[in-house]
């Protein structure tokens, strides 16, 4: 079977995964073509599921991007598998209830679509821009089917 959006990664090929950003760099040494196995909690109980990479792993930026963003995670879209039904744009895995990125206007589910009015289709391009702005990010983001601009500092 595959790992399922419910089952908690606890591991990678033997490796622990404590966090996101452990799962980002041993992911990240995994090639296309590749037999993984994901260590797992699914409902509560460990499991083992191996999966063939069929394609690159999507990027997944953590926290600190920059500091208006600060603790969120980021994730670039499978245009085969679209997020609120948007194929383009970098999908917001999660917010933390009280961090800057919460303060800032910043939701879990959201899809960022440009930053300061450019178009963002990789986290690795909302990386660059929001490193290249001057402190304040106009983040223009699509959220419960409406486009909106959410201004962070």
């Amino acid at each position: 079977s595959d790992v399922c959006s419910s089952d908690l990664i606890v591991g990678l090929n033997g490796n622990e995964v404590r966090d996101i950003r452990d799962l980002r760099n041993q992911a990240g040494l995994v090639r296309v073509g590749e037999t993984v196995t994901f260590s797992v909690l699914r409902d509560q109980k460990p499991a083992d599921v191996r999966v063939t990479l069929s394609a690159a792993l999507p990027t997944v930026a953590a926290t600190g991007v920059v500091p208006a963003l600060a603790g969120s995670v980021f994730a670039d879209i499978d245009p085969a598998r679209p997020v609120r039904g948007a194929t383009t744009g970098v999908a917001v895995r999660s917010v933390d209830g009280n961090s800057n990125a919460f303060r800032n206007g910043l939701r879990e589910g959201d899809v960022i679509l440009a930053i300061n009015n450019l178009p963002v289709g990789t986290v690795a391009e909302l990386e660059r821009l929001a490193r290249q702005s001057d402190g304040t990010l106009a983040i223009t983001v699509s959220r419960d089917g409406q486009t909106q601009l959410v201004l962070a500092r």
